[in-house]
C-alpha cells in the first residue's frame, strides 16, 4: 500500500467585492423564514439528523480536531478520484489514524 501524500495548497487571494447596499424599503417577509441572524453572503451548514447522530458518535470516541486541512484526494483504482472540499478531519491521538 502507497503511502499517503498530504498537498498543501496556497490560499487564494480574497476578492474585493463593492460593499452591499440595502433598501430601505425591503418588506419584512424576506426575514420571516427563520434567516434574520443570518448575514448575507455567509455559508451556513445545515446538518441532518444522521450527520449530527454522527458526530456526536465521533466526539465520543476523543478523537482531536485537525485544522488547516483544505481537501482530501482519495484515489481509487481504475483513474477514479475521490474529491471533497474542506472536510472536517479527526485524528485519532494514540495511533496514526485520520478520519
Amino acid at each position: 500500500m502507497a503511502n499517503p501524500r498530504v498537498e498543501e495548497l496556497p490560499d487564494e487571494p480574497e476578492k474585493k467585492d463593492a460593499p452591499e447596499v440595502e433598501d430601505e424599503d425591503s418588506s419584512d417577509s424576506e426575514n420571516e423564514g427563520g434567516e434574520a441572524n443570518i448575514p448575507a453572503g455567509a455559508s451556513v451548514a445545515v446538518h441532518s439528523r444522521n450527520e449530527k447522530k454522527a458526530r456526536k458518535a465521533i466526539s465520543k470516541l476523543g478523537l482531536k480536531h485537525v485544522e488547516g486541512i483544505t481537501r482530501v484526494t482519495l484515489r481509487r483504482p481504475k483513474n477514479i478520484l475521490f474529491v471533497i472540499s474542506q472536510p472536517d478531519v479527526y485524528k485519532s491521538p494514540n495511533s496514526n489514524t485520520w478520519m
